[in-house]
């Protein structure tokens, strides 16, 4: 978790030099910030303003509280044990082995690759929320329904939200603050360089640095170009244009997610070219998981406007326990060999 700390220390230090807060003289408090267990390995990145107040707090044991955060642990579980891990085992194979396939299998494993990282590292997430709720701290939100978003830029707003706010905050604000001057140029610049960083952040491999700059380059593109797809907005009609733009999003992920789960730019770009082929209109091999991606994203979508997932008070209690029950035999079903949480490698 070294990189989880760097940034929990830079933000920590960048806030009392800014004014934003005092400094803790309290060390018990500052180390239990620095070293949250349920956030070290993989996030959310906490700030010091919120962890910190909640630490000088006296905490009583909340039967609310920690009942949210039993069934956040409960989703977080689904998602990494039934949805993720057996994800991870056609997408292994897939990308492993990507000349042997048609293009169709090999668009199934991207449209995996996409779904494992997401139920993964938000199932991650859930976790460490509900450990949070049962010892009394309220962490911050780090997914919102990404595959919803209508663009790129909205889409950082929803993905791994937590690292997107730090480095708009620590890199792209005081680099703009710092070229505004330079006008349009400036904020190409500041954007790049934000998102090359991210790049980078990840691991030191060009895949991950070309990433970081395509998303980057997305994020400029629609920064330069927002009037105009306006335009086509009022011409099409808001509903039209809105499914479009989900839709288009959503391709413009899986694709770029190769970058990230190649092990090199030209494994990258041979599964990335072999996908343009007329096998696209096979039938693809390996579908039998699609009905866990639907069954967790469906839900999700349902639950969208809900505090978490899991909130249902007015289902009547007989079948709020069934939902668990199956939860929790899907999650001792689909147990096996153990799968690392794939953000623990960054």
């Amino acid at each position: 978790g070294i990189s989880f700390y760097t940034f929990k220390l830079i933000s920590y230090l960048l806030d009392i030099y800014r004014g934003k807060m005092e400094p803790t003289k309290e060390w018990v408090n500052y180390f239990v910030y620095i070293s949250f267990f349920p956030q070290i390995a993989a996030g959310p990145i906490e700030r010091a303003s919120n962890l910190l107040p909640q630490l000088k707090n006296t905490r009583k044991f909340d039967k609310v509280q920690a009942t949210e955060g039993l069934k956040l642990i409960l989703w977080g579980l689904f998602k990494k044990v039934v949805v993720a891990d057996t994800c991870a085992l056609y997408v292994g194979d897939i990308f492993n082995n990507s000349t042997n396939y048609p293009a169709s299998t090999l668009l199934l494993g991207a449209f995996y690759f996409a779904f494992q990282v997401y139920a993964d590292f938000s199932g991650y997430s859930d976790i460490a929320m509900g450990i949070g709720k049962l010892l009394g701290f309220e962490l911050m939100v780090n997914f919102n329904h990404p595959f919803l978003s209508k663009n790129i830029t909205d889409f950082w707003r929803r993905w791994h939200i937590s690292l997107s706010s730090w480095f708009n905050d620590y890199v792209f604000t005081p680099a703009y603050t710092a070229l505004r001057n330079w006008g349009n140029a400036g904020m190409f610049i500041c954007i790049f360089i934000t998102f090359f960083l991210s790049g980078l952040w990840h691991g030191a491999s060009w895949h991950y640095v070309l990433f970081g700059s395509i998303h980057g380059m997305a994020i400029i593109y629609e920064t330069f170009t927002k009037k105009k797809r306006k335009k086509v907005e009022a011409k099409i009609g808001k509903r039209l244009h809105e499914n479009l733009s989900i839709g288009l999003t959503f391709v413009f992920i899986i694709i770029t997610f190769i970058l990230f789960r190649a092990n090199t730019i030209p494994h990258a770009f041979q599964y990335i070219t072999s996908l343009f082929n007329v096998s696209i209109f096979e039938m693809p091999g390996k579908l039998a998981y699609i009905p866990l991606v639907i069954l967790m994203m469906g839900w999700e979508w349902i639950q969208r406007k809900q505090k978490y997932t899991l909130y249902f008070p007015k289902l009547p209690m007989p079948l709020r326990w069934s939902l668990y029950l199956v939860l929790t035999f899907l999650i001792l079903y689909y147990y096996g060999a153990e799968q690392q949480f794939y953000y623990f490698q960054f």
